[in-house]
């Protein structure tokens, strides 16, 4: 477990976060994780990303070991109205930094109501 600790929380992890990293994984078959895991190898709707037509929110780990930062750039290729908050996190980002996410998010969400109150 200490490898799957490292990949997903890196230098964040703590012993109540590996507790519960452990604790999460033991509920989920492991059958339905590889099905997870091939599932996610195997998608690729880059281009329908074009098709989004909503402000959309990116929350880039910057120490993230499964997500490249490359993803990053594909996706704004793609999307017209995107705003990146980035973090200095592990791929476990609401795990390690909810508080300044979620305070992230609800800034977000203030600037897209404002946004819609301009336009009425």
């Amino acid at each position: 477990m200490s490898v799957v600790s490292h990949v997903l929380l890196g230098r964040f992890s703590s012993k109540e976060l590996s507790r519960q990293l452990v604790y999460a994984l033991a509920q989920v078959k492991p059958s339905s994780l590889k099905a997870r895991l091939h599932a996610v190898l195997c998608c690729d709707v880059r281009e329908k990303l074009k098709l989004i037509k909503v402000p959309v929110i990116y929350l880039q780990s910057s120490r993230d070991s499964l997500v490249p930062a490359s993803a990053h750039a594909d996706i704004s290729r793609q999307l017209h109205d995107m705003e990146t908050y980035r973090y200095d996190a592990p791929h476990f980002l609401l795990q390690t930094k909810a508080d300044e996410v979620a305070k992230d998010i609800l800034q977000f969400i203030s600037k897209i109501e404002a946004r819609e109150e301009k336009l009425l």
